[in-house]
């Protein structure tokens, strides 16, 4: 499902996207769907598609940055787990530090924080002494009713970064309910940019 603002529905190059994306998606169950009003960021965004996905027993996969991914590990998708996955980047090789959400991982490599947009000198503490690395905007959950719940929870348990909810926080509250949330590296990625950069 990919969502979109109504506004953009008409122009060239959005029909241009949706055209691409059904070559690569030709499953007839991909569709564009406009969101009506403007949400209260990334993560409220793909709440609209986890209630459009309902009850689908299969995994929800998130994809939330201006880049493509040629590859993931095979072994970083696990069908059936009952955890999160994130995916990981190295940040410098792409994009400024301060442009990125970051997770903070333990000896296991699961996730032990998450840190959003922080100013580079802090992005850069990050990277060089916590063994944080940058989020590749790419994450799994096993399920659209999981994400919902996590973003349920998140709500009440914590408050926007800067007048938005991002995915790291639906994340983060997933952690904190104590269901595993394990980190992987992207193994190939380009980063588009944002219009902007465009």
């Amino acid at each position: 499902v990919l969502v979109v603002a109504p506004d953009s529905m008409d122009s060239v190059v959005w029909l241009q996207i949706v055209e691409q994306l059904s070559a690569v998606f030709p499953d007839p169950t991909f569709r564009a769907v406009p969101v009506q009003t403007p949400t209260t960021g990334a993560a409220d965004t793909v709440r609209h598609a986890a209630l459009l996905a309902g009850t689908d027993p299969g995994p929800f996969v998130v994809i939330d940055c201006d880049d493509t991914h040629v590859g993931l590990d095979p072994g970083a998708i696990r069908p059936g787990e009952a955890g999160v996955a994130v995916f990981t980047v190295d940040p410098a090789e792409h994009a400024p530090l301060d442009r990125w959400g970051y997770v903070v991982s333990d000896p296991r490599g699961m996730a032990a924080s998450f840190v959003e947009k922080p100013d580079p000198i802090l992005a850069h503490e990050l990277l060089e002494y916590d063994g944080g690395t940058a989020l590749a905007g790419v994450f799994w959950w096993p399920s659209a009713t999981a994400y919902l719940d996590a973003f349920r929870q998140m709500v009440q348990s914590q408050d926007p970064i800067q007048g938005e909810w991002y995915v790291s926080q639906v994340v983060q509250a997933t952690r904190d309910a104590r269901i595993p949330v394990r980190v992987a590296p992207v193994i190939d990625f380009h980063c588009l940019g944002t219009p902007a950069d465009v």
